[in-house]
């Protein structure tokens, strides 16, 4: 609201100000003294700000509160006022700050002239208050501004309500914010809300990127939901392309969505028809525009025209599928019939798929002057007579943007009346031009008439009648126009190296003829077909009968989908002596193994021809023997089907699995991994240690280990491997890859896991330099690891990725090589990378330099990213072999068929997370009222994956304090502890703050964090908000202390109990989510560690786990099930009672191919 400034309110003097610091130096007093002075101005004028209840009201009733100054006379400078409740742990100063920047002016960051902000208490209450400055230059600015003002207030009240929203504004708004954009922002909220499986918060990114590349033009004349439908549209659009060619990459992809609206102008509104589409580019030569998306359209419907300023096109960066959008309208101002409706729905996916471009770049070519000379010596040769045609070699040089270059040699006999060649072409009309080289005479017939050599080139506009429908040009049409002009000009001539051309063109009119409806849709199916016969010579002499039999069988083929790669099309006809057959296959590789085989065939090379033609993705090849007898007839039938069964044999033997993650790690870095990256990072990096087949330790790198008496030293012996690059794996590799990990500076939240080692924990925290880490690299081949007190669990640490050595040259030198291409990915695994972006999936490939080469089967993986509604009917499909953990949580409404490997382990649990360190629940008692108010029985019955219930932090295998009796809760008890902390905190029920539980996606989160806001909203009546995340920006959020309270999947990464109750030891560790630590448990911890009796340990680590559920600063809900399913034909998948999956040693064993 705009306020003028008020004079001072009664009261106010008398008001209790206090910040949160003590203001003892007079900066910060004079800081405080303007906070105070911002606050008094946001009262009403009258206000009494000295009556408590007064005060209590105002600030219920109005905060959160915007005001800014009304009058502003330019250049001046407009003051945004803002009081509200201070958000425990977030930054509202900067979320303000940036939000007025983007917004006030369209496009425009305006200059800051003051921010002044802070928090104070105002009696008990913690306000934010805040006043920015920006300099207004000129009247213009502020006429946008002041439109802008009251959208501005709504956004910005809902992003300080709202964290999720706020974030979603500060990624979205960066450009124009008018009403119209606002409105379409609100609308993808609501499909997101509502359509949580098939929206998610990238379409906010997509959003963005729409406003950057659309003109200002473009979103004033549509309307809101029209921008709303374009947006979404292009993003299920790239969403279902992405994993289409995640799975087919061999197949063209492509979709549109016609989008039928009015654009509205001054004085009158249109009807046109909006085209979006997204197409699927297989490489960087490859291009779609708007003219190519026209002439797709103009096949059906020659009226078709683009409206001006309508086209905008879209590519992400390392992306393969461009989005367009355009405008459609008719030029006579007609609209678009029902019937053509109809026929683009049916026809313009083909059409468009064939009217991609491909752009190959030019090749620098000198001349060779000595082969011209030696044509002009060769056609005048010919020249024996007066009567001699004269002789033309016609031969294609270059192409340029706008035309086609063909240098042309014409040696005559020169009579006395014949004009120089370049005036006889000035003579016809035609838009070639004529470009003259040398004239010269070579040699005379009869010692009278010269025989007269021309060089001249001719130069032929690229126009529509020689482009092909993806724009290639039809070198026969082209040379065809080239031979007519020089008739023209000349008149008969001798076509020297034109013959056959002519043949072949006259051969493929008849058979384009006898097929003459096809030829009017897809002339480009007969082309590849006729002028892929091989050898070339059958395109001039194979008998018409005999090409319209073969083409028929040919398009046969051409009908039979073929889902699978293992499914083909094989089918033979005999006509006389002649045999035709057709192989359709997804799999190129059949075909060097079917010529193998036919080349054992009497006249191989003479009685064979054959074409092959790639068609929708897949290969069909052709073949026509010519038989001498029944004989021969019978060895080819047997030819065919033999390379057929060998084709057969190797697909059963190719080794390749095909994996779907929910997400993928932004870095191949094994340092930066999470639990989603735990099997890539297995896959790409062998550790010291690793699970073998049977679920035991075995030694991976390192050859041997000897453990010293005390348990404190380990030894590490490393066998002979090797990096990717060819670099030897060598000890320095580890102790450097680990201290990077644990130098201060270094980010990660999985730290705690090098803790055993000598002085690790004090590294981290800068207290001990580097160098005093127990890591030393004796020797290349020995690595020396000591302990701060024996650790029984340190050998499986060592198998696990994040303590994967890196090669550290390439490190030092090239700190990004695991962002960069996949030529500078440099990994020791069982498998390599070979190309792969985040955004889309990886595709791995066995390393033929691992150590253990011999060992790993698989030669590929596929790794595609995909949610888990898509990754269900993925499985469903055989399109993937695994479905579950740990690429992705096990959801309800996966499917499990019969003959499916189906199994399930508890080895995590679920837990309600407090913030410990941020009121309410650093009281005790609060934190326990929360924990019995939940029914664990009553969540199992609405959500049946939230199954079993869980009564300690710890899994069910570790625990040693399970509880039933706490399963059904005490709503009772709950409310009477609620009660206790509000006295003992000193507040009211109304005073209670709205706690905001955050959750990652996916049904069944959803469900159990809707089942806690229910219970607790119910048994203590406050207000409780809900926020779902990917789980990244869960883990984040959660690790950093940026919450209140949140749902948070627990897993134990080592078989031990320690593993987890660590994670509690230290409030500074990253994934102690709650922030809590406890002296009496620390203590409990330390004794553990330092005991090496079983017995002894067992009971300390148990009287730590009861100090762990008395002090509740988790609640454990239920324990996660390490649930997931996989394909038959999938064996031998190492899976450790930790939860880890291997593949080193998996295969595919499939049953025989059918077609």
């Amino acid at each position: 609201m705009s306020v003028k400034k008020q004079a001072k309110s009664p009261g106010v003097q008398n008001l209790k100000l206090r910040p949160l610091f003590a203001a003892s130096s007079p900066k910060l007093l004079a800081h405080t003294n303007c906070l105070k002075k911002i606050l008094m101005q946001a009262f009403p004028e009258g206000f009494d700000a000295s009556s408590p209840a007064q005060l209590s009201e105002w600030i219920d009733a109005n905060l959160p509160l915007v005001q800014w100054s009304p009058d502003c006379a330019p250049p001046d400078s407009l003051s945004i006022r803002l009081v509200c409740r201070a958000k425990e742990g977030e930054s509202l100063d900067d979320f303000l700050l940036n939000f007025l920047k983007r917004w006030l002016i369209p496009e425009r960051s305006l200059p800051l002239v003051s921010f002044t902000h802070g928090n104070l208490y105002v009696e008990d209450e913690l306000l934010f208050v805040a006043e920015v400055d920006f300099l207004i230059e000129d009247g213009r600015e502020w006429t946008h501004i002041q439109a802008n003002l009251p959208i501005l207030e709504r956004d910005l009240l809902l992003g300080i309500r709202s964290t999720k929203y706020a974030q979603y504004t500060l990624d979205t708004k960066a450009l124009s914010f008018d009403q119209k954009t606002t409105y379409v922002h609100e609308q993808l909220r609501v499909l997101l809300q509502r359509f949580p499986r098939h929206f998610d918060r990238e379409i906010f990114t997509e959003m963005g990127r729409f406003l950057a590349l659309s003109s200002k033009d473009f979103r004033k004349f549509r309307t809101p939901r029209h921008l709303t439908r374009l947006v979404a549209s292009h993003f299920l659009m790239r969403k279902e392309l992405l994993r289409a060619t995640n799975l087919f990459p061999e197949r063209r992809h492509l979709a549109f969505r016609f989008a039928p609206s009015e654009l509205h102008f001054p004085f009158g509104s249109k009807r046109v028809l909006g085209l979006a589409i997204s197409v699927g580019l297989n490489n960087k030569y490859e291009n779609f525009d708007e003219n190519h998306a026209l002439l797709a359209v103009q096949r059906f419907v020659p009226e078709a025209a683009v409206v001006p300023g309508s086209f905008f096109s879209l590519r992400h960066a390392q992306d393969p599928i461009c989005n367009l959008y355009l405008d459609l309208e008719k030029q006579d101002g007609n609209g678009f019939t029902l019937e053509e409706m109809t026929l683009l729905r049916k026809e313009l996916e083909d059409e468009l798929k064939k009217r991609i471009e491909k752009l190959m770049p030019s090749v620098f070519m000198i001349r060779n002057e000595e082969e011209v000379m030696r044509n002009i010596l060769l056609l005048s040769q010919e020249l024996s007579y007066l009567s001699d045609l004269p002789q033309v070699m016609i031969n294609f040089e270059k192409q340029t943007p706008g035309a086609l270059l063909f240098t042309i040699v014409v040696v005559r006999v020169l009579r006395k009346h014949d004009e120089p060649l370049e005036k006889c072409f000035q003579n016809v009309a035609s838009s070639i031009q004529f470009v003259s080289d040398r004239v010269q005479h070579v040699g005379y017939l009869r010692k009278k008439n010269p025989k007269e050599a021309n060089v001249f080139h001719l130069h032929i506009p690229k126009d529509r009648s020689l482009l092909r429908t993806d724009s290639s040009i039809n070198f026969y049409l082209a040379r065809q126009e080239v031979a007519h002009v020089i008739q023209d000009a000349i008149g008969e001539f001798r076509d020297y190296n034109g013959g056959m051309i002519l043949k072949q063109g006259e051969h493929f009119a008849q058979f384009k003829h006898a097929f003459k409806e096809l030829a009017e849709k897809n002339v480009e199916l007969l082309e590849n077909f006729f002028f892929s016969l091989n050898p070339i010579e059958a395109q001039a002499t194979l008998d018409h009968s005999s090409l319209e039999t073969f083409f028929r069988l040919f398009l046969q083929s051409c009908e039979k989908q073929l889902p699978k790669k293992h499914h083909y099309f094989f089918k033979t006809k005999r006509r006389k002596t002649t045999q035709y057959a057709v192989l359709r296959v997804r799999d190129p590789n059949v075909e060097e193994i079917l010529i193998k085989e036919l080349s054992l065939l009497p006249n191989f090379s003479k009685s064979l021809i054959r074409t092959r033609v790639s068609y929708q993705g897949t290969l069909i090849l052709g073949l026509l023997y010519e038989a001498e007898g029944t004989e021969q007839q019978q060895q080819f039938h047997a030819l065919c089907d033999s390379a057929i069964a060998k084709w057969q044999d190797i697909l059963r033997g190719q080794q390749e699995l095909r994996l779907s993650f929910i997400d993928l790690p932004t870095s191949l870095d094994p340092r930066l991994g999470d639990e989603l990256s735990n099997a890539i990072f297995k896959m790409l990096f062998e550790g010291l240690m690793r699970f073998g087949p049977d679920s035991k330790l075995i030694p991976a790198i390192a050859k041997t280990v000897e453990i010293s008496t005390d348990r404190k030293r380990y030894t590490f012996k490393l066998r002979a491997s090797q990096w990717t690059n060819g670099t030897p794996v060598i000890a320095k590799d580890f102790e450097y890859s680990w201290k990077r990990s644990l130098s201060p500076e270094f980010y990660t939240p999985f730290s705690y896991f090098f803790y055993p080692i000598k002085n690790a924990k004090k590294v981290k925290e800068g207290s001990v330099p580097l160098d005093q880490l127990g890591v030393k690299a004796v020797d290349d081949l020995t690595l020396v690891v000591d302990l701060e007190h024996p650790t029984p669990e340190f050998l499986e640490l060592t198998a696990h990725y994040l303590l994967s050595p890196v090669n550290h040259t390439l490190d030092r030198l090239h700190p990004n090589w695991a962002m960069g291409s996949t030529q500078s990915y440099v990994c020791n695994g069982p498998f390599k990378l070979k190309s792969g972006h985040p955004s889309r999936g990886y595709e791995l490939v066995k390393n033929p330099d691992y150590w253990e080469h011999e060992a790993v089967k698989i030669d590929r993986i596929s790794v595609t990213k995909n949610d888990s509604v898509d990754a269900n009917e993925l499985f469903k499909k055989d399109e993937i072999d695994w479905l579950g953990r740990p690429m992705r949580p096990w959801e309800g409404y996966f499917t499990v068929a019969p003959e499916d490997h189906c199994d399930e382990d508890p080895i995590g649990t679920s837990w309600c997370v407090f913030n410990v360190q941020r009121f309410p629940f650093h009281h005790l008692k609060l934190r326990q009222a929360f924990a019995y108010a939940v029914d664990r029985s009553r969540l199992e019955k609405i959500c049946p994956a939230a199954a079993p219930p869980a009564t300690t932090p710890l899994p069910l295998g570790h625990t040693q304090n399970y509880d039933p009796s706490l399963i059904e809760g005490d709503p009772d008890l709950a409310l009477r502890l609620f009660e206790e902390a509000l006295k003992e905190l000193g507040i009211s029920r109304k005073d209670f703050p709205v706690i905001t539980l955050i959750h990652s996606g996916g049904e069944t989160k959803d469900q159990v964090a809707e089942f806690l806001k229910m219970a607790f909203q119910d048994i203590f009546n406050i207000p409780i908000r809900t926020e779902s995340y990917e789980f990244h920006t869960l883990f984040n959020k959660m690790t950093r202390g940026e919450y209140q309270m949140g749902v948070m999947s627990w897993r134990t990464w080592i078989n031990d109990p320690m593993y987890t109750l660590n994670a509690f030891n230290y409030r500074t560790y990253k994934v102690n989510f709650p922030k809590w630590e406890h002296p009496a448990f620390q203590k409990l911890l330390e004794q553990a560690r330092s005991e090496t009796e079983p017995s002894k340990r067992d009971l300390l680590l148990k009287e730590a786990e009861k100090i762990l559920m008395l002090e509740t600063p988790v609640i454990p809900l239920f324990y996660e099930k390490n649930k997931y399913v996989y394909k038959k034909h999938l064996r031998d998948v190492v899976l450790t009672d930790s939860g880890n999956t291997d593949f080193k040693w998996a295969s595919i064993v499939r049953n025989p191919v059918q077609h």
